[in-house]
C-alpha cells in the first residue's frame, strides 16, 4: 500500500479483529484485505481528484466492509461495527451509505467516492481468479 495512505489507516488494518478478516473471501473470489486495499487506493484516488477529504474518505474504505451481513442490511450492520473503532460522524456516515443505491442515498463528497470506489472493486475483484 502506498506510504502515504497506510500511516492513515494503520490503526484500523493493525486491528487485531480486522486482522482476522484478512483472508475472508469478499463474495466470491477476492480475499477481504485485498478488496479493501483496493478499495482504499481508489478513494484515495478519486477524493483527491475531486477535492474531498482523503483521510476521512480512505477511512471508511478501510471500514466500509467491516461486518459480514446479507447485503441488504450490509452497509448498516457496517456502520454499527464501524463506529467501534472510528469516531469521526462523516466516516461512518460514509459507511453507511457505501452500499447506494441499496442503501441512504450519500450525502458527501466522501460518501460518494466511496460508494463508486467500491463498485469499481467489485468489477475488479470479479476477476481476480
Amino acid at each position: 500500500m502506498n506510504q502515504k495512505i497506510y500511516p492513515l489507516v494503520a490503526d484500523i488494518l493493525e486491528n487485531s479483529e480486522i486482522k482476522n478478516k484478512y483472508n475472508n473471501k469478499k463474495h466470491i473470489f477476492s480475499k477481504w484485505i485485498k478488496h479493501t486495499e483496493r478499495t482504499i487506493a481508489v478513494s484515495y484516488y478519486l477524493a483527491k481528484l475531486i477535492g474531498a477529504n482523503t483521510c476521512t474518505t480512505i477511512r471508511a474504505a478501510a471500514l466500509h466492509d467491516i461486518a459480514d451481513e446479507p447485503q441488504f442490511n450490509h452497509s448498516k450492520k457496517c456502520a454499527i461495527e464501524a463506529s467501534k473503532l472510528e469516531n469521526n460522524s462523516k466516516v461512518i456516515k460514509a459507511v453507511e451509505t457505501h452500499m447506494f443505491p441499496l442503501s441512504k442515498l450519500p450525502e458527501s463528497k466522501e460518501a460518494w467516492v466511496l460508494a463508486i470506489a467500491d463498485k469499481v472493486i467489485n468489477f475488479v475483484d470479479l476477476f481476480d481468479f
